[in-house]
């Protein structure tokens, strides 16, 4: 039986899988100037002047970093809201230690029952995507924030993303459940990998939304669209990839002009139908290996599809290097394995693979194929 420290009273399973998942997501992470300085500087962006002097809900809020930064932007108070013990103690304990006020934390789920909070504005960063119940989630939190000049922020998952087909693929054998469970498998991952293996695959649950979807949902609870700001990291001058293009989506009570553009970055039709590809490549290669091989095998094999696929895109930071390395990942696990061919697709690949890597005569099967996997495998000499 698990108790929360903070009231006393005992966790329920799905409260103490939840705790796990922070644990093993923010643990390590260390608040300093710097990025709370970076923080506070997207949020004057994002908000323009209407966080000065306003109330804020920062719902799940992880770390703390966006709390403290919504104080620096010129909020006067912040709640600051988490289901996760943990991150209420840790934040909590940073707090009391460097006598910082404005921000209450409250550790509470408003799933459970309604937040008895009025504020300006709802800051909704990373949780959406996490949550079993998103429609009851966006109802308590928009009944929070129902005067005519609130607003809401909301980020969450794109669907039809690279990430998406790694992270789905991959989650399908690797789930860690428990924090001592990922800390023993830690060490299996790069540490690219590992940044993301802490989230991604121990998370819950992971949705996916499109951007007509997700702009559907907030509509639903008397919101508005009126700008799609910048991801974090490309605000900071860092380099989209095209792998992963989070939705930001800042809503307001009534209707207005669109302000931003779209977070997403813009993908030519032709670069869609190659990665398009790719991901169906990589899927049919999986299959194969999923209906020939043991759990473990599985599990070891999703391990390095993650450290190909994250090391790839930290280093070179292009969506299809990162794509041919899974490929040559899974493509070496086929051969090694000797698993049988489960589709059309997969015979395509393992059969152009195979002649690559004995330099034979491919060029018109190559061409048959798009994307970015069947252009390298037909201009090298691949080595299993």
């Amino acid at each position: 039986m698990s108790v929360d420290p903070m009231s006393g009273s005992v966790l329920s399973p799905g409260s103490v899988r939840l705790d796990a998942y922070a644990g093993s997501m923010f643990q390590h992470d260390r608040l300093h100037p710097r990025w709370i300085d970076d923080c506070a500087r997207y949020l004057r962006v994002v908000f323009g002047d209407r966080l000065e002097g306003a109330c804020v809900l920062d719902y799940g809020f992880g770390r703390g970093n966006w709390a403290l930064a919504f104080r620096k932007a010129g909020a006067r108070r912040v709640v600051a809201i988490d289901a996760a013990e943990g991150n209420v103690r840790r934040f909590s304990d940073f707090l009391h230690r460097d006598q910082l006020s404005g921000i209450e934390v409250i550790h509470g789920d408003a799933l459970v029952e309604p937040l008895a909070y009025n504020v300006d504005h709802v800051w909704l960063y990373g949780v959406l995507h996490h949550v079993g119940q998103p429609g009851l989630l966006l109802e308590r939190l928009s009944a929070a924030a129902s005067g005519p000049q609130s607003h809401l922020l909301v980020y969450a998952y794109d669907r039809g993303s690279v990430r998406e087909t790694i992270v789905g693929l991959v989650r399908e054998v690797v789930l860690y459940e428990e924090v001592a469970e990922f800390t023993m498998a830690s060490g299996l991952f790069c540490p690219a990998a590992r940044l993301r293996a802490r989230d991604d695959l121990t998370a819950p649950i992971i949705r996916w939304y499109s951007a007509v979807e997700l702009e559907q949902q907030v509509r639903e609870h008397g919101w508005r669209v009126i700008a799609r700001p910048p991801d974090f990291p490309v605000f900071l001058g860092r380099p989209g990839t095209g792998e992963f293009a989070p939705h930001h989506l800042l809503c307001a009570r009534e209707a207005g002009r669109l302000e931003e553009t779209s977070s997403s970055a813009d993908i030519s039709a032709a670069a869609a139908e190659d990665t398009a590809a790719d991901c169906a490549a990589l899927r049919a290669l999986w299959d194969d290996l999923k209906a020939g091989c043991s759990a473990e095998r599985m599990a070891h094999i999703g391990i390095g599809l993650f450290n190909a696929h994250f090391a790839a895109l930290a280093y070179t930071g292009r969506v299809e290097e990162a794509l041919i390395q899974d490929f040559l990942h899974l493509a070496f696990q086929c051969e090694d394995s000797g698993v049988s061919v489960r589709s059309e697709c997969s015979r395509h690949y393992r059969v152009l693979a195979a002649l690559s890597a004995a330099d034979r005569p491919r060029a018109s099967l190559a061409a048959a194929l798009p994307g970015h996997i069947a252009r390298h495998l037909a201009g090298q000499a691949i080595r299993f």
